[in-house]
């Protein structure tokens, strides 16, 4: 097999978030390299193609965070509605009021922020430079 499809293949393996050991074995068989030479490959092409292997992994990132966000806004307006209606959420039984209101909804900001961060990082890295 080719350099350039074996870079391709290990691209692809990579962005699809494959072990490195499945990884290297691949590049041993189809190349016939011996493990250390595989892994200075493996190395070689993760400097060289780390852009390329970030773009490819960026679309489920960016869904990821979307989900984030919108879980975590859905989760924080319900417990403040919720709170308002009267409702009274117990964390682990403990007999403290609204204590469970008040975790889940730092819950669901933290899951919201958690969101933005991982949506503004994946849209840095998209834009050029």
């Amino acid at each position: 097999m080719d350099l350039a499809k074996l870079t391709e293949n290990v691209v692809r393996d990579l962005s699809r978030h494959r072990s490195r050991n499945d990884i290297l074995m691949s590049i041993c068989n189809a190349s016939g390299m011996d493990w250390t030479e595989a892994q200075k490959f493996l190395h070689q092409v993760e400097l060289n193609q780390g852009e390329s292997i970030a773009a490819r992994r960026r679309p489920l990132l960016i869904v990821m965070s979307l989900a984030g966000v919108i879980g975590g806004l859905l989760a924080a307006v319900g417990l403040v509605i919720a709170t308002l209606d009267g409702w009274i959420i117990f964390f682990l039984r403990l007999p403290i009021p609204y204590l469970g209101n008040i975790f889940y909804f730092s819950a669901g900001v933290l899951c919201f922020v958690g969101g933005l961060v991982g949506l503004q990082s994946a849209m840095k890295r998209h834009t050029p430079s």
